[in-house]
């Protein structure tokens, strides 16, 4: 018993020796003294100049903890002298057991506090991060704006594959990946249709991080609103036809299932609405909403050897509309053309709004199959498409409500000829354009409809003047 008593206190003993010389190692242990090797490195890697504050270990109950920040990667200096990516505090925790027995460094958990980061999209359809997918990818940039690549861009993306490979041998990835009070600002400099959109307060939460096994992703922020308004959670896989020891990812494909997002509505900002481009200035939005709008996609793919293809459905509820005007805001655009409409007293309509859309995302495009906007008055129907570059085509049918549409055909005889069979007004068009700049066709059979109306109601002098012009 004394042996063994005597072996016990022993490994105690030298327990705490080993133990008191690692607090006094980490602690004395000049990290920034590596920090200009560190950002030579990263910078020749992501061919941009990366800066780091200041860098320290550390220990606790968990481990080894390294602590950076702030951490700065600077833009494509084509797009501008702004920063691409900062972070302002960087902390990883190391498995101290891994690193003493195994010598090999493996993260367990990373927080990267407040990031900042800036994507940008030139006219000429060039984002800012091309480069550094690249350089990840193992494969040439696209050129910038200007065309410039640098003096031997192979060069440096073959370096980054010797250290990603090194980084996957001794590194891995965190199980635990917590990312707090992030910001992404997204501009798009496309000249019909500009963008400038600011996502906020990003709190980000990734468990049980693989790349052999699906892992949970949650997502809460702020966008187009000044308070937290947008919840966003999915299952996320990354492919496993990673090759070691050449990985890099520009070999990775993502897919994602049961993805749910969901916002209020009432929370949406109508100002920061109309700021996100200069053509949305002058469109009307209401200062008002309410309602809870929900998107569900069962299955998204996406990376770097598969274009973006998703299914998904998108749901309104709960949601109320106030003192809409009928005749101000669908009759006396679209047809305009009878004189009678803009005698019309305002007709308000009051009441619950939802909606559903089924759509698809493939060849660039996204597709809407089946869609309803409904109140209790009126309700309105698409299908078509909206591609990459905003280009929509869209088939519509607006048909109001009866008791609506039998109190105007009351009022306007001509409107009689444009009810359907169950005696609503039924009015279908064709939406084609780039947004915002729409352009709202009737339908050939409903002018013909109309045309039937005037022949019939209308004085010849109608006809001709404009009968003719409306409908030609």
């Amino acid at each position: 018993m004394k042996i063994i008593r005597g072996v016990f206190f022993g490994v105690v003993f030298l327990g705490l020796i080993v133990g008191a010389g690692l607090f006094i190692f980490l602690e004395t242990f000049d990290t920034d003294s590596y920090l200009p090797q560190i950002t030579r490195q990263a910078s020749k890697i992501l061919e941009r100049v990366v800066t780091i504050g200041h860098a320290a270990l550390g220990i606790s109950w968990d481990g080894i903890i390294l602590d950076v920040g702030p951490v700065v990667i600077a833009d494509d200096a084509q797009f501008t002298s702004q920063p691409f990516i900062k972070v302002d505090h960087v902390h990883v925790g190391l498995d101290i057991v891994s690193l003493i027995i195994h010598r090999e460094i493996r993260m367990t958990d990373v927080l990267l506090q407040s990031p900042e980061i800036h994507i940008i999209r030139s006219q000429e359809g060039v984002f800012n991060i091309h480069s550094i997918v690249g350089a990840f990818a193992g494969g040439e940039s696209k050129p910038a704006p200007g065309g410039h690549l640098g003096a031997n861009p192979r060069a440096g993306h073959a370096a980054l594959n010797r250290d990603s490979a090194l980084f996957f041998k001794i590194g891995g990835f965190p199980r635990w990946i917590r990312i707090r009070d992030a910001a992404i600002c997204f501009i798009d400099q496309e000249e019909a249709f500009p963008l400038d959109m600011w996502v906020s307060d990003i709190n980000v939460d990734i468990d049980h991080f693989s790349l052999t096994k699906p892992f949970k992703l949650s997502i809460k922020a702020s966008t187009l609103s000044q308070v937290p308004n947008l919840s966003v959670s999915a299952w996320v896989s990354v492919n496993n036809h990673l090759s070691f020891p050449n990985a890099s990812i520009g070999n990775l494909d993502v897919t994602i299932s049961d993805l749910t997002l969901r916002t209020d509505l009432a929370q949406l900002d109508a100002h920061e609405v109309k700021g996100l481009s200069p053509g949305l200035a002058h469109i009307s939005v209401p200062t008002h909403l309410t309602g809870r709008i929900s998107i569900d996609l069962a299955h998204v793919e996406m990376g770097t050897s598969t274009p973006l293809t998703a299914a998904g459905r998108l749901t309104l509820t709960d949601g109320v509309i106030e003192n809409f005007d009928i005749t101000q805001m669908i009759l006396s655009p679209v047809l305009g053309v009878i004189s009678e409409i803009f005698a019309l007293p305002e007709h308000f309509i009051d009441g619950p709004l939802n909606g559903q859309w089924t759509f698809s995302v493939h060849d660039s495009a996204v597709f809407i199959e089946n869609s309803l906007l409904q109140t209790k008055n009126f309700d309105f129907t698409a299908q078509g498409s909206v591609d990459k570059g905003l280009n929509t085509d869209l088939q519509t049918m607006l048909r109001l409500g009866g008791d609506v549409s039998l109190s105007l055909a009351g009022r306007v005889k001509m409107l009689q000829y444009v009810m359907d069979d169950n005696k609503r007004i039924a009015i279908p068009a064709h939406l084609s354009g780039v947004f915002p700049h729409l352009e709202y066709k009737l339908d050939k059979d409903f002018r013909k409809k109309i045309k039937k109306a005037f022949k019939k109601e209308g004085s010849q002098q109608m006809i001709n003047d404009v009968l003719n012009n409306f409908l030609r």
